[in-house]
């Protein structure tokens, strides 16, 4: 409580307590309508009649529904005759295969199976669902509106309140105190929904996910085993030398996907004590920011797949939080430890080759900004020397200097639905490229060369490049044409067929390149069903045993042994159907409390095209402060670099391959700690601590 000095004041504050209490009514009422509109406590429930059903497959049907967001888990509920249908939330195998009036609420549709898996449009029953009473858009948007005016209103009045200068007086006075309790916030701002989003799968689904590409990263183990060099023609080094180190302590697959959430958290916590350490006012705003990137689904599916992207990504996080505190605090140390990440982060994944251009505008800022000769080495001399033994080394085992073997393989396959013949090539050469043209059937060729619907064009494209009947996509009827040519020939004739690409459908290119940067984007608003994939993952590594650890390679196999005759998983359930075994994991506390809370809360907040867009308005804007501060804004400069990056990386994939969400996650932190660190612009309203 505080003291009215002069009554003539008593009505003024009487009005600041009213806003205040006001403020909190409001933000009560919002965070309401929130948990009402995701069906997490729902204030009331309505009936509606479904009548037009559609068959989907086997026992599934489908109805359309006039609510567009039943966001999966839904707690509304199918009624026939009046009865409850169940279990709800089933996944579609189950409802297709298994049917007995199993359901799940996908957004706009519902897809239910009838109690007795009979036709729901001719056995003479009634459907309706039970849901919850939407509340109109305009009165949410109202709401959270005046939510947020009327808090900016209180808080400008409550600022200037006396007992504002005595908090000010004694965090002056605790100020190490104050520090402690940031760092300690901020860090649990990360961990905690780290935990929650991991411990489900830790405590009780552990399935490990062994990718196709895994086999080649393997391979370059064993070569390292043996004690012989490894040719790093299809893969680059750095991940089969941390799956190789993981391999000194423990020889098993699940300690790969261990070190991996390890070196996932350890880096989110040291960007946020990189905030902290130069942005200080900054730093719980940066823990939500990494708080938000590592606990999606994407980022959990990543970890449990034996592949690169998520130790890619952990280095990237780590490579900006070193380069903060280099280009604020000036010390040697921070340059070298940054200089390191990104060559690393070049070993681990081709993709990081925009890190280059990264470097380069750091050291030009270094030289105008007048930075001392040693923070300049500190840079410049780790990352070309690593860049360097690299070319060095395929160079020695390859015969060719260069970072990546592979990337003429990826550019092809990235354009492999707009090769044509030429009279230029083969016969056998127009022959494959006959075969691969083929797998796309008229009506996709013609959605290809007239929609800018990402999703659509991405479609299309990836369906024309995964359907290879065996004949290992585009490469096989390449290689198959052109007979038993070294890999550096058929690299050479892989780069001369997509420079054919451009140069004859340069207009085809150009849509390609901007359609999948459009959808490289869009994948900030799209989740994976997290629960779904390990589902599919039991399935395939322990029912259908259809793996690549069950392969006859003997590499393979040997690396894989520990899956490859699995015990059965307490956690999981396979029910017998029509369709053969149908997977399920067993619902538990921890698993709710992250999949029906957690989730759609995050799903909410941080699945939506408003962060890539901030991105650009955060690059836009960083541009023209660099521009008018002459290239002498630090905070401007950090944000630019970000901002840049992720751009940069949705061309790279743009002009390469497809907008898997795999490749796009990787730099999917910079658009939430951007906005987080977007204050820096004006760096005379944050007092950074340096020291």
């Amino acid at each position: 409580m505080f003291h009215i000095k002069d009554e003539a004041q008593r009505p003024q504050v009487l009005l600041i307590i009213a806003g205040v209490i006001t403020t909190v009514m409001l933000w009560a009422l919002s965070i309401s309508i929130v948990l009402h509109n995701q069906e997490i406590v729902v204030a009331a429930w309505q009936s509606k009649p479904v009548t037009k059903f559609y068959p989907v497959a086997n026992h599934t049907y489908e109805a359309f529904l006039d609510k567009n967001d039943f966001s999966p888990p839904s707690a509304s509920i199918v009624y026939e005759n009046g009865v409850p249908l169940g279990p709800g939330n089933s996944n579609a195998p189950s409802i297709s295969c298994l049917g007995m009036g199993r359901y799940q609420f996908r957004y706009d549709r519902l897809h239910f199976s009838t109690s007795d898996n009979t036709d729901p449009r001719t056995n003479g029953r009634f459907y309706e669902i039970k849901w919850p009473v939407p509340i109109p858009p305009l009165l949410s948007w109202f709401v959270f509106g005046l939510m947020i005016a009327v808090t900016a209103i209180s808080y400008y009045f409550v600022r200037n309140l006396d007992i504002w200068v005595c908090a000010g007086d004694y965090l002056r006075r605790h100020r190490k105190g104050l520090s402690v309790l940031i760092i300690a916030v901020s860090f649990g701002i990360v961990i905690v929904p780290f935990l929650i989003t991991r411990l489900p799968f830790y405590l009780y689904y552990q399935v490990i996910a062994v990718h196709p590409d895994t086999a080649g990263y393997m391979e370059i183990v064993d070569s390292m085993d043996k004690g012989m060099l490894p040719s790093l023609y299809l893969r680059p080094p750095g991940y089969p030398i941390f799956m190789k180190l993981v391999f000194l302590i423990s020889n098993k697959l699940f300690s790969v996907v261990i070190t991996q959430s390890a070196l996932a958290l350890i880096a989110s916590l040291v960007f946020v004590f990189a905030v902290f350490r130069t942005y200080r006012g900054l730093t719980p705003l940066a823990a939500i920011a990494l708080a938000a990137f590592s606990s999606s689904h994407a980022c959990l599916e990543s970890e449990i797949t034996i592949l690169s992207e998520s130790v890619y990504v952990s280095v990237l996080v780590l490579a900006f939080g070193l380069l903060i505190m280099a280009l604020r605090l000036r010390k040697p140390l921070y340059f070298t430890l940054f200089s390191i990440a990104a060559a690393s982060a070049l070993y681990i994944r081709p993709a990081g080759i925009f890190l280059i251009v990264i470097v380069l505008l750091t050291l030009i800022y270094l030289a105008v900004n007048r930075y001392k000769r040693n923070n300049v080495a500190a840079l410049a001399v780790p990352f070309s020397s690593l860049l360097l033994i690299l070319a060095f080394y395929n160079l020695f085992t390859f015969h060719s200097f260069s970072l990546n073997n592979n990337a003429e393989l990826t550019l092809i396959a990235g354009v492999s639905a707009l090769l044509e013949q030429d009279g230029r090539y083969s016969k056998e050469l127009n022959a494959a490229i006959k075969k691969i043209q083929d797998r796309m059937a008229p009506h996709d060729r013609e959605v290809l060369e007239t929609t800018w619907d990402p999703e659509k064009y991405d479609k299309v494209m990836t369906d024309a490049y995964n359907n290879t009947s065996g004949d290992k996509g585009v490469a096989g009827p390449i290689i198959e044409a052109t007979g038993n040519l070294s890999q550096q020939k058929l690299y050479r004739i892989y780069k001369d067929l997509y420079l054919d690409v451009i140069k004859r459908n340069p207009w085809q290119f150009f849509r390609k390149t901007i359609i999948t940067f459009l959808a490289y984007q869009q994948n900030t608003a799209k989740e994976h069903e997290i629960y779904s994939i390990l589902n599919m993952l039991y399935n395939d590594m322990y029912v259908q045993k259809n793996t690549m650890c069950n392969s006859l390679d003997i590499t393979v196999g040997t690396l894989c042994k520990e899956y490859s005759n699995p015990r059965p998983l307490p956690y999981f359930g396979v029910q017998e159907s029509e369709c053969g075994g149908i997977v399920n994991y067993i619902p538990t506390v921890i698993q709710g409390i992250h999949y029906k809370i957690f989730s759609k809360l995050h799903r909410l907040l941080f699945r939506s095209l408003l962060w890539p867009a901030l991105n650009l308005y955060i690059f836009v804007m960083s541009v023209y402060y660099l521009i008018r501060c002459r290239y002498r804004n630090t905070g401007a400069f950090i944000l630019f670099i970000m901002s840049s990056s992720a751009i940069m990386s949705a061309l790279i994939v743009g002009l390469s391959t497809f907008p898997n969400i795999r490749y796009s996650y990787t730099t999917e932190f910079i658009y939430y700690a951007g906005a987080a660190l977007l204050p820096i612009l004006w760096k005379d309203v944050i007092k950074s601590t340096q020291g």
